[in-house]
């Protein structure tokens, strides 16, 4: 099994690879799509659309970006909603690809560059701030961005499109699935 030695500089250019293939499935998917993919809600997931599942997706990563950029916190609670991204494939397409270089601009520089997080505690709205940093916010973003292209494959399935059934599937399932005997 490949592993990470702890006493080696963080893996931030294979963290922005991983994100890069991530958002690359994301256009792949949004470039088969038309406007009313996007927009049209899920009867299965509980009214949500392509377009605000890919926003969402995007959102973690740009909050990563923001904060990198400007010193803050990141922040993944607080955010837009009802962005033109959300219902237009052609400013969707510029916003994935747009995040994407942003991500691989990071991999120039320091993975172990310290962030701080705030994460919402509750619905009352407690937050807390946490300590983190640059890889590992790569990595939580790559990560929850899977399971929601997943959700974009299954509405985009559900409205009738045939999505690559690679797209949205966690590098774990795909590496236990090549593994098992069929």
């Amino acid at each position: 099994m490949p592993t990470h030695d702890p006493g080696a500089s963080p893996p931030l250019a294979a963290l922005a690879r991983a994100a890069a293939s991530l958002l690359d499935q994301s256009a792949t998917v949004i470039e088969s799509l038309d406007t009313r993919d996007l927009t049209q809600e899920s009867r299965v997931l509980s009214g949500g659309t392509i377009g605000s599942h890919l926003r969402h997706l995007l959102d973690h990563f740009n909050a990563i970006l923001h904060a990198r950029a400007n010193g803050g916190e990141v922040d993944y609670d607080h955010r837009e909603r009802g962005l033109a991204m959300e219902r237009d494939p052609i400013v969707a397409l510029r916003e994935i690809r747009r995040v994407r270089d942003a991500i691989a601009d990071c991999a120039a520089g320091v993975g172990d560059q310290s962030l701080r997080i705030r994460v919402m505690l509750d619905a009352n709205g407690h937050e807390a701030a946490l300590a983190s940093t640059l890889c590992r916010e790569i990595a939580f973003a790559t990560h929850h961005g899977v399971h929601h292209l997943a959700m974009i494959r299954a509405i985009a399935i559900e409205h009738g499109r045939t999505i690559d059934i690679h797209i949205g599937r966690a590098p774990s399932t795909l590496r236990h699935e090549r593994a098992t005997p069929r």
